[in-house]
């Protein structure tokens, strides 16, 4: 893992795939993961948050634990990654995760979009896949 301070300001979904790439490393995840990038008003990289151990399906307290995270530090934006062991294809699971993920950024206010990864991919989640997660 790259330390944040030397990830590139993001002002698109290109530069935040990049930074995610680079923070993240080689691909391969010994227990699911829940990754928060919090971002200044700038774009820069503040704190970057791994959750090393979180459940293998989405929950109303990793929700909770989420919203109240963010509401205490109250970055001026915030970007949202589930990584799990394994790879493609995408499970059910996964898209329960992006689709709780994509809600608490509707919630919150960050234009973010939410990346899944795994051992072989990192992708952004489109609002095809969270259709499909309905």
């Amino acid at each position: 893992m790259s330390p944040p301070e030397r990830a590139p300001r993001i002002t698109d979904q290109r530069s935040l795939e990049h930074v995610w790439r680079m923070l993240l490393g080689k691909l391969g995840f010994a227990d699911p993961q829940l990754w928060i990038l919090l971002v200044d008003d700038e774009g820069g990289v503040e704190a970057v948050v791994p959750v090393h151990e979180a459940p293998p399906e989405w929950d109303a307290k990793t929700g909770y634990g989420v919203r109240m995270m963010l509401a205490a530090v109250r970055p001026h934006s915030f970007a949202l990654l589930f990584a799990r062991p394994g790879g493609p294809p995408r499970t059910p699971a996964d898209l329960a995760w992006a689709q709780a993920l994509a809600e608490i950024c509707r919630e919150l206010g960050s234009p973010w979009p939410v990346h899944l990864a795994n051992d072989v991919e990192l992708t952004v989640v489109a609002p095809d896949d969270l259709a499909q997660a309905c």
